[in-house]
């Protein structure tokens, strides 16, 4: 699936989660990772009040949950799982 079409269908989706000033825990990263085997698409909701860059966010999302990073966006973050 190219990069565009990753996209296009990531713009339906509503995000599954929000991040927040918890940041990430194993229980969000366990959450991702089942819905990543059900679906390969996923939308991630950064809060505002996170002073941390989303960028590194992303990154450590992608990391946890072996995914690679579409698209970031304001404050939200598209990760696809390659089948």
């Amino acid at each position: 699936m190219k990069l565009k079409e990753i996209k296009a269908k990531a713009h339906l989706l509503k995000p599954l989660l929000s991040i927040g000033k918890n940041k990430l825990n194993s229980n969000q990263i366990k959450m991702i990772s089942d819905k990543l085997k059900k679906d390969s698409i996923i939308k991630i909701k950064i809060q505002k009040n996170i002073k941390e860059e989303k960028k590194v966010i992303a990154l450590e999302l992608s990391k946890a949950t072996e995914t690679e990073i579409a698209e970031i966006k304001g404050n939200t973050v598209v990760l696809f799982k390659k089948s």
